[in-house]
């Protein structure tokens, strides 16, 4: 795929225009190859080499940057987005991975199912923490009325 997609990326001097998508891709991919190591970092504090996922991050930044400084900060960049997502979407991670212990294998329709049913708990709750909150602040302002403020 790379072969493929170097034939298309403008050389020095062209138009970079028409390439947005290409880099769109190339970003998403690398983040999606960070992300193995980074759950592993977060999870277990270390990580396996991933050694090929390493050289597909160094040929997809090399689509795109020239320098290797410049590819090493993209594949940083890349790191810390995914650990951002996987940080984020903990509660999914973890379900998928309980799910994935206890069956061994997942299908694409169950993989879907689980996240579905993740994020609905997750707003379920982030919802009931809106209300529990609210009650509170209308308590006290009622509390407050009592206290300070004379009846109309």
């Amino acid at each position: 795929m790379i072969e493929q997609i170097t034939s298309l990326m403008p050389r020095d001097g062209d138009t970079r225009d028409g390439t947005m998508e290409i880099y769109a891709h190339v970003r998403a991919r690398t983040v999606e190859l960070c992300s193995g190591s980074e759950q592993e970092k977060l999870a277990f504090g270390d990580a396996w080499p991933a050694t090929d996922d390493r050289r597909q991050e160094r040929a997809l930044a090399g689509l795109i940057f020239s320098s290797l400084e410049a590819q090493d900060a993209f594949i940083v960049a890349c790191g810390a987005e995914a650990r951002e997502i996987l940080r984020r979407h903990a509660d999914v991670v973890d379900a998928l991975a309980a799910a994935l212990a206890e069956h061994r294998t997942l299908d694409g329709a169950r993989i879907d199912d689980i996240i579905g049913r993740t994020i609905a708990a997750r707003q379920l709750a982030q919802e009931y923490e809106r209300r529990r909150v609210w009650h509170e602040i209308t308590a006290r302002a009622n509390k407050f009325n009592e206290e300070y403020c004379e009846p109309v």
